[in-house]
């Protein structure tokens, strides 16, 4: 019964999440919007999800895996400057996952379900500037809450720039970025050493 109850719930997480908006009720800007949508990337190593690919759809970002998050990565480098875009990525090493649990009844039956996940991939991406081509460590993430406490459960992308180097890979200067895609709002820190 639970996992017909947990099943029943990813279905409607999955359609819930079919189109976002920001807190005001507007349509966000689409990845198609800022970069075509037939753009197709290099990837190597997302072999790395193991067992959680087959709970993908749980992230709400469709079941294309790794595409979708190419195309989230490269929507953010476009979000930034519109001449760039995403080469290619490489998944390094097994994602983060961490789980938050709520105490519900189900048919007069006390459980624990599954509301709160959060992914994040350690990735080294390539990217063309427009003028450079640049390599990052960074972490993509996925945050979902609500997944049976909210009547819609929301998805939140972060966004995370560890280290840039340039195409002969000596460390340019630390520009932390981190982009946290709630409400389409950017978020931008730099410090220079």
């Amino acid at each position: 019964m639970k996992t017909l109850v947990i099943a029943c719930l990813t279905t409607l997480f999955v359609a819930a999440c079919t189109q976002s908006a920001d807190v005001n009720g507007n349509q966000a800007v689409s990845g198609e919007q800022l970069a075509s949508k037939d753009l197709s990337f290099e990837h190597e190593g997302f072999e790395c999800i193991g067992e959680f690919e087959q709970n993908i759809e749980l992230l709400g970002r469709g079941t294309d895996f790794p595409e979708f998050m190419l195309r989230d990565i490269n929507q953010e480098l476009v979000r930034q400057d519109g001449d760039s875009r995403l080469i290619s990525a490489k998944c390094m090493e097994q994602p983060a996952l961490k789980a938050g649990f709520v105490d519900m009844t189900i048919e007069n039956e006390p459980t624990r379900s599954l509301d709160t996940l959060m992914v994040t991939f350690p990735l080294e991406i390539f990217a063309d500037t427009g003028s450079e081509l640049w390599y990052m460590d960074i972490e993509m993430g996925y945050t979902v809450t609500g997944l049976v406490s909210a009547e819609r459960p929301t998805v939140t992308k972060n966004f995370t720039v560890l280290q840039t180097y340039n195409e002969d890979r000596k460390p340019l200067s630390k520009i932390e970025v981190i982009v946290r895609d709630e409400a389409s709002e950017v978020t931008q820190k730099s410090d220079q050493q």
